[in-house]
């Protein structure tokens, strides 16, 4: 029942952001903004999938229902070509708005509107890959979905630099097996969805254990 009750104030942004507030005040500050970090992180995963889904169905789409090109056709897409590039480099003189810069979309775009985060609507208690398989079901079979998008992977490495490094100020104290873990899977590239949930559950049984119980006793 005190489980379940954790659980569901984890879940509840006005209860959440005053627990939060509690672990700041009991030196635990890092362990919530982990968690604010996993779960942005999962919001991030569903909506890149998202637009790779929406591209892929285009693609598919247009290689069924386009003509074969013409001169006159292909004339018209060199000149559309270049309109994407002017474009392009006008956007690139705005900050965080260049459609090339697909990271700092999300970012700088995205993370500013408080709606972003309504997109991970699956409990912190539930992991990336459950979340991206009951969102995608069959399209989450294959490999591609199983691994975190390339253009996150610089957000792991400041999950890595920030939270797991035993150097950072800000790092979590998890068992010295799960930090090696870790590590070595960032060092052998395995990016599957998978690669944070070992140290999301001993961040949760810190928070629940520890910082928690001081919370319900305040």
């Amino acid at each position: 029942m005190r489980r379940a009750n954790f659980n569901r104030m984890m879940d509840d942004p006005t209860e959440y952001q005053q627990f939060r507030e509690f672990a700041a005040s009991c030196f635990c500050s890092e362990l919530t903004a982990f968690i604010d970090e996993y779960q942005a992180l999962k919001a991030r995963t569903l909506v890149l999938f998202e637009r790779r889904t929406t591209r892929d169905s285009l693609v598919v789409a247009s290689r069924h229902l386009s003509p074969p090109p013409t001169p006159s056709t292909l004339a018209r897409n060199s000149d559309a070509i270049d309109d994407d590039a002017a474009t392009d480099a006008s956007l690139r003189s705005r900050p965080h708005m260049s459609r090339g810069n697909t990271a700092a979309t999300i970012d700088d775009v995205l993370l500013q509107s408080a709606e972003f985060m309504q997109i991970c609507t699956t409990s912190v208690t539930v992991s990336i890959l459950e979340t991206v398989a009951e969102t995608y079901q069959e399209e989450s079979s294959g490999s591609g979905m199983r691994q975190f998008p390339p253009e996150l992977l610089v957000k792991l490495e400041m999950i890595n630099r920030e939270f797991v490094d035993p150097r950072s100020f800000t790092s979590v104290n998890a068992s010295p097996l799960t930090v090696k873990r870790f590590i070595e899977r960032m060092q052998s590239k395995d990016y599957s969805l998978t690669l944070l949930d070992e140290f999301k559950s001993e961040v949760l049984f810190m928070l629940y254990t520890d910082v928690y119980t001081r919370y319900v006793r305040h």
